[in-house]
């Protein structure tokens, strides 16, 4: 059985305005994935940058420049930079986190320096607090997202 020419003709352009709706938000969504993912890659590799100079401290030892030239070259991502510059502080473990200090270590932990703790596992300690950051800048401009984020990254690591 067919139907009537006025039935057929009132569905024609459907898919074509269904196709022309659907489309642009897929589009947008697909942009806005690749901008999210290529900003969670930039901050993957800014704490990797970090790490890795606190893997060269625990390596090498201290060498402050030598530490920043590590973070800077760790990722083939431009502009990443060893700030905030790295540190060397004492410390106090204390479970799970580190209480600085506030004596000066350059030369070593100086003599009398005790932590809290009774325990002889807490000791003080140098630590080396090494930072990288970067900033990145969305392809995209979106309502209500900031064109350009600073990505930082911290590692601290027990040199002795």
């Amino acid at each position: 059985m067919r139907r009537p020419a006025s039935a057929n003709h009132a569905t024609s352009g459907l898919a074509a305005l269904e196709f022309a709706f659907i489309v642009p938000f897929f589009a947008l969504l697909i942009a806005f994935m690749v901008d999210a993912g290529g900003g969670i890659f930039a901050r993957a590799q800014v704490q990797n940058a970090a790490q890795i100079g606190a893997r060269y401290a625990q390596v090498n030892g201290w060498n402050s420049t030598a530490i920043a030239a590590a973070v800077t070259t760790a990722t083939d991502l431009a502009n990443v930079s060893a700030l905030p510059a790295p540190q060397l502080l004492c410390g106090c473990p204390t479970g799970t986190s580190i209480t600085f200090l506030s004596v000066s270590c350059v030369t070593g932990i100086p003599t009398g320096t005790v932590c809290a703790g009774t325990n002889p596992a807490e000791a003080p300690g140098l630590y080396a607090v090494i930072g990288a950051q970067r900033s990145y800048s969305a392809p995209l401009a979106y309502a209500g997202w900031p064109s350009v984020v600073v990505l930082q990254a911290t590692a601290t690591t027990r040199l002795n």
